[in-house]
Protein backbone atom coordinates (compact mmCIF):
# COMPACT_ATOMS: atom_id res chain seq x y z
CA UNK A 1 0.00 0.00 0.00
CA UNK A 2 1.28 3.57 -0.93
CA UNK A 3 0.84 6.28 1.09
CA UNK A 4 1.03 9.64 -0.51
CA UNK A 5 3.48 11.76 2.20
CA UNK A 6 1.55 15.16 0.31
CA UNK A 7 -1.99 14.27 1.12
CA UNK A 8 -0.66 13.13 4.82
CA UNK A 9 0.97 16.10 5.85
CA UNK A 10 -2.39 18.54 4.09
CA UNK A 11 -4.47 16.20 6.60
CA UNK A 12 -2.05 16.22 9.65
CA UNK A 13 -1.26 19.91 9.28
CA UNK A 14 -4.96 20.86 8.95
CA UNK A 15 -5.58 18.67 12.26
CA UNK A 16 -3.24 20.42 13.91
CA UNK A 17 -4.23 24.16 12.80
CA UNK A 18 -7.88 23.36 13.92
CA UNK A 19 -6.61 22.28 17.16
CA UNK A 20 -4.30 24.91 17.23
CA UNK A 21 -7.33 27.68 16.09
CA UNK A 22 -9.59 26.69 19.51
CA UNK A 23 -6.56 26.18 21.58
CA UNK A 24 -4.75 29.47 21.45
CA UNK A 25 -1.00 29.96 20.63
CA UNK A 26 0.03 29.94 23.85
CA UNK A 27 -1.09 26.47 24.71
CA UNK A 28 0.51 25.21 21.03
CA UNK A 29 3.80 27.35 22.20
CA UNK A 30 4.16 24.50 24.93
CA UNK A 31 4.35 22.09 22.28
CA UNK A 32 6.19 23.20 19.73
CA UNK A 33 8.92 24.00 22.46
CA UNK A 34 8.95 20.25 23.31
CA UNK A 35 9.25 19.44 19.82
CA UNK A 36 12.18 21.43 19.87
CA UNK A 37 13.68 19.54 22.38
CA UNK A 38 13.38 16.08 20.34
CA UNK A 39 14.68 18.31 17.67
CA UNK A 40 18.02 19.05 19.63
CA UNK A 41 18.26 15.46 20.56
CA UNK A 42 18.72 14.63 16.91
CA UNK A 43 21.57 17.55 16.97
CA UNK A 44 23.20 15.91 19.79
CA UNK A 45 23.40 12.27 19.57
CA UNK A 46 25.50 11.46 22.47
CA UNK A 47 22.73 13.38 24.54
CA UNK A 48 20.23 11.46 23.25
CA UNK A 49 21.55 7.97 24.41
CA UNK A 50 22.17 9.07 27.65
CA UNK A 51 18.32 10.46 27.70
CA UNK A 52 17.34 6.92 27.17
CA UNK A 53 19.95 5.47 29.24
CA UNK A 54 18.35 7.30 31.64
CA UNK A 55 14.54 6.31 30.52
CA UNK A 56 15.83 2.54 31.05
CA UNK A 57 16.88 3.11 34.57
CA UNK A 58 13.70 4.86 35.74
CA UNK A 59 11.73 2.48 34.26
CA UNK A 60 13.51 -0.38 35.43
CA UNK A 61 13.49 1.28 38.99
CA UNK A 62 9.30 1.62 38.87
CA UNK A 63 9.50 -2.00 37.64
CA UNK A 64 11.11 -2.90 40.70
CA UNK A 65 8.93 -1.11 43.05
CA UNK A 66 5.34 -2.34 40.56
CA UNK A 67 7.05 -5.93 41.04
CA UNK A 68 7.38 -5.84 44.83
CA UNK A 69 3.97 -4.24 45.56
CA UNK A 70 1.73 -6.80 43.34
CA UNK A 71 4.20 -9.10 42.84
CA UNK A 72 1.94 -11.64 45.08
CA UNK A 73 -0.89 -10.86 43.41
CA UNK A 74 0.55 -10.68 39.71
CA UNK A 75 3.18 -13.06 37.39
CA UNK A 76 5.53 -10.50 36.33
CA UNK A 77 8.30 -11.13 34.12
CA UNK A 78 11.97 -10.57 35.55
CA UNK A 79 13.04 -9.24 32.24
CA UNK A 80 14.60 -5.96 32.48
CA UNK A 81 13.65 -2.69 30.05
CA UNK A 82 16.03 -1.73 27.97
CA UNK A 83 15.38 0.75 25.08
CA UNK A 84 17.63 1.33 22.05
CA UNK A 85 19.08 5.11 21.62
CA UNK A 86 19.36 3.89 17.70
CA UNK A 87 15.61 1.99 17.65
CA UNK A 88 13.17 3.91 15.44
CA UNK A 89 10.42 2.90 17.39
CA UNK A 90 12.25 4.47 20.63
CA UNK A 91 11.81 7.14 19.16
CA UNK A 92 8.24 6.88 17.87
CA UNK A 93 6.90 6.40 21.30
CA UNK A 94 8.24 9.11 22.80
CA UNK A 95 7.52 11.71 20.04
CA UNK A 96 3.87 10.36 21.50
CA UNK A 97 4.41 11.01 25.00
CA UNK A 98 5.95 14.15 24.41
CA UNK A 99 2.74 15.13 22.34
CA UNK A 100 0.86 13.81 25.01
CA UNK A 101 2.50 15.60 27.81
CA UNK A 102 2.30 18.80 25.74
CA UNK A 103 -1.31 19.07 25.87
CA UNK A 104 -1.53 17.92 29.25
CA UNK A 105 1.08 20.51 30.37
CA UNK A 106 -0.55 23.60 28.75
CA UNK A 107 -3.90 22.75 29.94
CA UNK A 108 -2.62 22.90 33.36
CA UNK A 109 -0.31 26.45 32.95
CA UNK A 110 -3.79 27.73 31.56
CA UNK A 111 -6.72 26.34 32.67
CA UNK A 112 -9.35 26.47 29.69
CA UNK A 113 -12.06 27.88 32.27
CA UNK A 114 -10.50 30.60 33.75
CA UNK A 115 -8.77 32.03 30.26
CA UNK A 116 -10.53 32.41 27.24
CA UNK A 117 -8.82 32.83 23.33
CA UNK A 118 -9.35 36.08 21.37
CA UNK A 119 -9.32 36.65 17.75
CA UNK A 120 -5.73 37.26 17.48
CA UNK A 121 -4.48 34.17 20.13
CA UNK A 122 -7.34 32.10 17.40
CA UNK A 123 -5.32 33.20 14.25
CA UNK A 124 -1.73 32.83 15.82
CA UNK A 125 -2.90 29.51 16.79
CA UNK A 126 -3.69 28.71 13.84
CA UNK A 127 -0.66 29.47 12.00
CA UNK A 128 1.37 27.99 15.34
CA UNK A 129 -0.95 24.68 15.03
CA UNK A 130 0.01 24.22 11.67
CA UNK A 131 3.79 24.57 12.09
CA UNK A 132 3.42 21.87 14.56
CA UNK A 133 1.80 19.68 12.68
CA UNK A 134 4.70 20.03 9.50
CA UNK A 135 7.03 19.85 12.80
CA UNK A 136 5.72 16.37 14.04
CA UNK A 137 5.51 14.95 10.22
CA UNK A 138 9.19 15.98 9.75
CA UNK A 139 10.54 14.42 13.23
CA UNK A 140 8.21 11.10 12.41
CA UNK A 141 9.95 11.15 9.16
CA UNK A 142 13.90 11.43 10.67
CA UNK A 143 12.76 8.60 13.02
CA UNK A 144 11.44 6.69 10.63
CA UNK A 145 14.57 6.84 8.38
CA UNK A 146 17.11 6.32 11.12
CA UNK A 147 19.89 8.69 9.69
CA UNK A 148 20.27 10.96 12.21
CA UNK A 149 19.58 8.75 15.07
CA UNK A 150 22.56 7.26 17.58
CA UNK A 151 24.85 5.26 15.62
CA UNK A 152 23.32 6.35 12.26
CA UNK A 153 21.19 3.80 11.93
CA UNK A 154 19.41 4.53 8.44
CA UNK A 155 17.37 1.30 8.07
CA UNK A 156 14.80 2.32 5.87
CA UNK A 157 16.97 5.01 4.15
CA UNK A 158 19.38 1.97 3.25
CA UNK A 159 16.97 0.20 1.64
CA UNK A 160 15.28 3.23 -0.54
CA UNK A 161 18.07 5.26 -1.13
CA UNK A 162 17.84 4.74 -4.98
CA UNK A 163 14.17 5.32 -5.15
CA UNK A 164 13.89 8.01 -2.07
CA UNK A 165 10.68 6.45 -0.15
CA UNK A 166 10.74 5.14 3.32
CA UNK A 167 9.56 1.48 3.68
CA UNK A 168 7.53 0.88 6.62
CA UNK A 169 6.71 -2.84 7.38
CA UNK A 170 4.28 -4.00 10.36
CA UNK A 171 3.42 -8.01 11.18
CA UNK A 172 0.12 -8.09 12.36
CA UNK A 173 -0.37 -10.60 15.77
CA UNK A 174 -4.62 -10.90 15.04
CA UNK A 175 -5.70 -13.17 13.09
CA UNK A 176 -6.05 -12.18 9.21
CA UNK A 177 -5.20 -13.28 5.28
CA UNK A 178 -2.01 -12.01 5.63
CA UNK A 179 0.49 -12.03 8.23
CA UNK A 180 2.31 -8.69 7.26
CA UNK A 181 1.36 -5.49 5.84
CA UNK A 182 3.53 -3.21 4.20
CA UNK A 183 2.99 0.60 3.78
CA UNK A 184 5.35 2.90 1.83
CA UNK A 185 5.62 6.76 1.69
CA UNK A 186 5.70 8.46 -1.96
CA UNK A 187 6.45 11.74 -3.10
CA UNK A 188 8.14 12.99 -0.06
CA UNK A 189 10.14 16.37 -0.32
CA UNK A 190 13.82 16.09 -1.10
CA UNK A 191 14.14 18.85 1.97
CA UNK A 192 13.62 17.88 6.06
CA UNK A 193 13.92 20.10 8.98
CA UNK A 194 17.08 18.39 9.66
CA UNK A 195 19.19 20.24 6.58
CA UNK A 196 21.94 22.56 6.68
CA UNK A 197 21.19 25.60 9.34
CA UNK A 198 17.31 24.72 9.48
CA UNK A 199 17.25 22.95 12.68
CA UNK A 200 19.12 25.44 14.07
CA UNK A 201 16.88 28.26 13.42
CA UNK A 202 13.66 26.12 14.75
CA UNK A 203 15.59 25.61 17.76
CA UNK A 204 15.87 29.37 18.08
CA UNK A 205 12.32 30.05 16.84
CA UNK A 206 11.34 27.60 19.93
CA UNK A 207 13.87 29.58 22.47
CA UNK A 208 12.05 32.46 21.44
CA UNK A 209 8.57 31.22 21.45
CA UNK A 210 9.55 29.93 25.18
CA UNK A 211 10.62 33.68 26.03
CA UNK A 212 7.56 35.13 24.77
CA UNK A 213 5.64 32.43 27.01
CA UNK A 214 7.18 33.63 29.90
CA UNK A 215 7.14 36.99 29.78
CA UNK A 216 3.50 37.90 28.56
CA UNK A 217 2.56 34.84 31.35
CA UNK A 218 4.40 35.82 34.34
CA UNK A 219 5.48 39.72 35.35
CA UNK A 220 8.01 40.80 38.17
CA UNK A 221 5.72 43.59 40.47
CA UNK A 222 7.05 45.31 43.07
CA UNK A 223 5.12 46.54 46.25
CA UNK A 224 6.34 48.79 48.92
CA UNK A 225 4.72 46.82 51.57
CA UNK A 226 5.25 43.47 49.84
CA UNK A 227 8.67 43.69 47.97
CA UNK A 228 8.80 41.88 44.43
CA UNK A 229 6.82 39.02 43.88
CA UNK A 230 5.76 37.22 40.55
CA UNK A 231 2.40 37.96 39.57
CA UNK A 232 0.11 35.95 36.63
CA UNK A 233 -1.25 37.56 34.12
CA UNK A 234 -3.20 36.05 31.03
CA UNK A 235 -0.74 35.68 27.85
CA UNK A 236 -1.52 38.03 24.78
CA UNK A 237 -4.30 37.02 22.73
CA UNK A 238 -6.19 35.25 25.69
CA UNK A 239 -8.40 36.98 28.18
CA UNK A 240 -9.77 36.17 31.94
CA UNK A 241 -13.23 34.67 32.18
CA UNK A 242 -13.08 34.03 35.86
Amino acid sequence: MQLNWTVITILVVTFFAVNGLFKGWWREAVTTFMLVLLLFLLQQPGMATQLVALLNTALNALLGVFSQLFGSYLTLSTATIQLSADDSQTWIVILFVVLGSASLLSRLMLRSGFYAVNPIGHVLGLGLGGFNGFFVLNLLREYLDGRSLPGNVAQAAAASASTGDITIVSSSTLSQPAATVSMQAVDLPNFTLMDSFIPWLVIAFGLFLLLAMVRTRLRLESNPSEGQRITYHPPYGYRKTG
